[in-house]
């Protein structure tokens, strides 16, 4: 039904007119002049451009179109405005029209869409084309509204409805000054597929009607029993005080059996409810009006002489027609606006600061690529000064309130593990214990090492098998004789210390192995302090910048180094093998030592033996080279046997010790120096190792803080530039 009771498909569209839009020439708001009404609505249209009211609190003067379906809202709003809006279809019943109209040099008509709250729509002002051309405005806005229809509605069924706002600001000489919301009709008539809509709209229109500066034109057509009318009832949940409604009856001149009962509800003889304000009447374009098209200048006449007669015209004229509709509007839109941006600029000033202090309290606004790249580069370099210092135990300030046991002193660390290693070889890394006397060799008769009890806890502790004297000069004999070569009787080929030496030393590389593992984790745990120690924010009173989610990006970039870690690990594991490769090959020993140690061994073990035949051979008559002999042990090939396998044994332990001292040396040297700490700060990779993709996905913000900030920044970038719109009233 249109305004006169009409449905919209029951009426014809509108042909394209190829003359001036049927405009009356001047109304109350058209002949505005004062600046200070003029700027009140740049105002408004600044303040609702920038959406401030979708910020929660906020709220706009605004005036709103309300009705059930075929209440006669669209011509309502086409006699408030004075534009000529398409009549057919529903192209302005599935969503919200915001239009907006004042006064300009230029003349013309722009079109965009306003995503609802939740929507997915975004801003389709490009996809509408400026309307410079009034000539044929009533065509033209047609086609803006198919397009909004589709844009907007997209696959949605035709009966279903939008939250986006489809908004029309058209400007020009002899345009009123006015801002107006047509909201869709109200459900009453409950067909299958209206069921599911009918409460969805009863939100959509009661959302706006709440807003407590929202002037609501509460629709109703003279036709139909004003009791049964579901907007009043809406009227009465959102506006209980009844100081923001204007009822408004339509279709005078249809049912005119009811008109006594509209005059007499306007005039205020009856009441259906608490309203501050008299009901206005207005008469709009019958069907044959609109055939005839009629212009606006004649429907004004109409509608002037309808009313002055009876019984309308017992209503007073400021409450009947448009011109007095107009007039009051005006006075009431700019009232509010006067009293609103006040409130509007107090209101925006606390929400701004509390915005700022909730965006401060989350680590301040998101930071642009250039300053992650800085801040990113910052930490990078500090972290590789940090690590080339505390690999060689120059120790910094800024780690003074760290336990000296602390993992962030490498090189402190690196160390004791090294000492542990030459403890665990030194004890640990035969396979038997010797009771050979060459104590003369034995470091560990010379000093034990200090090592803490923690320390020695965190080592893998075997014990070697302990052997006796004797049964070590058997094990000798016995491979000495089962493994015999080319050598001479009492000989030993010097071939034979590589397997005893093989034997006795198995167990270095597992130590060794073990040892890597143990400096690989000291190094690892050196890094994942000593990279959050770098991005985390400074004490200082100018603290350098750094990430909001600083512990983040220092988890993300140590995962990085720990990889590089890893081939390092891997290539001091390589290392090692060589080393073990030596360690099983044929042995040779041009150690001074060992022909020095040698020498003492066997002219001491000499000595020993000659002062104890000496003493038990003391009657010089008895004195004979086999009773000395004897005396010695060496009488029998048995004594002599023996004493060779002494002698292989005393220099297989030389050769051992003197390999171990230069084991240790190589692996702390060859694999642990070289592998690990040599250019240890080259560890954490640099910024340009990695591409744009990368680098992203190291420095961003966790998504919900990123979103949560985001949404913090955008809310006071719109109130910092509300409050410069609302200067001049503050």
């Amino acid at each position: 039904m249109d305004s006169n009771g009409y449905g919209h498909d029951e009426l014809p569209m509108q042909r394209p007119q190829r003359h001036n839009i049927p405009l009356e020439p001047e109304n109350s708001f058209t002949n505005i002049t004062n600046p200070q009404q003029i700027k009140l609505l740049d105002t408004l249209t600044r303040l609702q451009k920038l959406q401030i009211d979708k910020l929660e609190g906020f709220d706009l003067p605004q005036i709103i179109v309300c009705g059930v379906q075929s209440s006669g809202k669209s011509s309502v709003l086409e006699a408030i405005t004075g534009i000529p809006f398409p009549r057919k279809g529903n192209t302005c019943t599935r969503f919200i029209t915001k239009v907006t109209l004042k006064p300009s040099e230029e003349a013309s008509v722009r079109v965009t869409i306003e995503p609802g709250i939740g929507s997915k729509t975004r801003s389709y002002e490009n996809d509408f084309p400026p309307i410079t051309n009034l000539h044929n405005l009533p065509r033209d806005l047609q086609n803006h509204f198919t397009t909004a229809e589709k844009l907007i509605l997209g696959g949605r069924k035709t009966n279903e409805f939008s939250k986006d706002v489809l908004c029309i600001t058209i400007t020009g000489k002899g345009r009123p000054i006015l801002q107006i919301l047509d909201l869709p009709g109200l459900i009453e008539v409950e067909l299958d597929d209206d069921i599911r809509n009918k409460d969805l709209v009863r939100e959509m229109v009661a959302r706006e009607m709440r807003k407590p500066n929202s002037t609501i034109l509460a629709v109703v057509a003279a036709n139909v029993d004003v009791q049964t009318q579901t907007i009043f009832g809406l009227c009465a949940e959102t506006d209980r005080s009844g100081d923001r409604t204007i009822g408004i009856v339509t279709q005078p001149d249809v049912s005119p059996e009811r008109a006594p009962m509209y005059v007499d509800l306007a005039i205020g003889k009856t009441s259906i409810g608490k309203y501050k304000y008299p009901w206005h009447v207005l008469k709009n374009r019958s069907a044959k009006e609109l055939e005839a098209r009629t212009d606006m200048r004649s429907r004004n006449d109409e509608e002037k002489r309808y009313l002055d007669e009876h019984p309308w015209n017992q209503i007073p004229q400021e409450n009947r027609g448009i011109e007095a509709l107009r007039k009051r509007l005006s006075e009431r839109l700019f009232g509010e606006a006067i009293k609103v941006f006040p409130e509007l600029a107090t209101q925006a000033t606390t929400k701004l600061s509390g915005f700022q202090r909730d965006l401060k309290a989350l680590g301040g606004e998101n930071r642009t690529t250039a300053e992650m790249e800085s801040i990113f580069r910052t930490a990078t370099k500090s972290l590789s000064k940090l690590t080339e210092a505390y690999s060689k135990g120059r120790y910094e300030y800024k780690t003074i309130d760290f336990e000296s046991s602390h993992a962030i002193y490498l090189r402190a660390r690196i160390v004791d593990q090294s000492e542990l290693f030459y403890h665990r070889i030194m004890t640990e890394g035969h396979t038997w214990s010797s009771h050979i006397d060459i104590s003369a060799i034995d470091p560990d008769s010379d000093f034990e090492l200090s090592q803490s009890n923690s320390l020695k806890a965190t080592m893998n502790k075997r014990k070697p098998e302990v052997m006796t004297r004797e049964a070590e000069i058997e094990l000798a004999k016995k491979h000495l004789r089962e493994k015999r070569g080319n050598e001479f009787p009492l000989t030993w080929d010097p071939h034979h210390i590589n397997e005893f030496f093989w034997k006795l030393s198995r167990e270095w590389d597992g130590i060794a192995s073990e040892h890597i593992a143990k400096v690989h984790t000291h190094c690892e745990s050196y890094f994942h302090h000593a990279t959050h120690l770098s991005f985390r924010p400074s004490a200082s009173k100018d603290p350098k910048p750094t990430f909001t989610n600083h512990a983040d990006v220092a988890t993300r970039y140590f995962t990085l180094s720990k990889t590089h870690l890893k081939h390092r690990q891997d290539d001091a594991e390589r290392e090692l093998e060589k080393i073990e490769s030596d360690r099983q090959g044929l042995q040779t020993n041009f150690n001074r030592a060992y022909k020095v140690q040698y020498r003492q061994q066997k002219n001491e073990r000499n000595m020993q033996k000659a002062v104890g035949a000496f003493v038990r051979n003391m009657d010089p008559a008895e004195t004979n080279p086999n009773t000395f002999a004897e005396h010695q042990g060496r009488q029998t090939l048995e004594d002599q046997v023996t004493e060779v396998a002494e002698d292989f044994l005393r220099a297989a332990w030389i050769h051992y010790k003197i390999m171990r001292d230069g084991y240790i040396a190589n692996v702390i040297t060859q694999v642990i120096e070289r592998h690990f700490l040599q250019d240890i700060s080259d560890v954490p990779p640099e910024r340009e190792a990695m591409d744009e993709r990368a680098f992203k996905a190291l420095v961003e913000e966790d998504r919900g803080l990123e979103m949560q900030k985001a949404e913090l920044k955008d809310k006071i970038d719109t109130l910092e530039e509300c409050l410069e719109i609302l200067e001049p009233y503050r």
